[in-house]
């Protein structure tokens, strides 16, 4: 699994080994320097932090901690998704659990059971079980990126003003800000 945050990328390998680069200059916060000691099974990399799901299925997060994003809850995780300032996560129960920045309401997740989430610059996606999109946050909704598609997904990811989610029939489906390509 490779994952890019803001300046830095994660990248995690079969054995659980975890890895990041990127992180030097104005955005050095730390969130290159993986705790040791742990085997790892999920990554995020948000703006100046990272949180990563050890193979106890807790979460362990570093680097900025200026919104509290690196003092994650306790409990049992299955998924994680890192936003600029802001984390959520999806706990063995089914709920989210989110913190960090909540100025725009990204850590205030519905209530239901989800499988998977990922985080933008203010916002907050995740996908339910039965595969049904729901987003939240997004204080700059006129970027779309709180306008999800209807179907049935299997996997999802965002950067900042924009996400992208795998249909349950393999269709990569895009909503958000849309910049002009290569």
């Amino acid at each position: 699994e490779v994952v890019a945050g803001y300046a830095h990328t994660c990248a995690l390998d079969s054995a659980g080994a975890l890895t990041c680069w990127g992180c030097g200059g104005d955005f050095a916060s730390g969130q290159c320097d993986v705790p040791t000691g742990s085997a790892w099974v999920a990554v995020a990399p948000g703006w100046k932090h990272t949180c990563a799901i050890d193979e106890d299925a807790a979460i362990h997060c570093w680097g900025d901690n200026s919104a509290g994003q690196s003092t994650p809850p306790a409990g049992t995780f299955v998924a994680i998704g890192a936003g600029w300032s802001h984390n959520c996560a999806a706990g063995t129960d089914g709920s989210l659990a989110c913190w960090g920045d909540s100025s725009a309401g990204a850590t205030t997740p519905p209530a239901g059971s989800f499988t998977a989430v990922t985080g933008g610059q203010t916002s907050t996606c995740a996908i339910a079980e039965g595969g049904a999109l729901t987003c939240f946050g997004c204080d700059n909704e006129d970027q779309g990126q709180c306008s999800p598609p209807a179907g049935a997904f299997t996997d999802i990811g965002s950067g900042f003003f924009h996400a992208c989610a795998l249909r349950d029939d393999g269709e990569a489906l895009c909503w958000g800000q849309a910049l002009p390509g290569p």
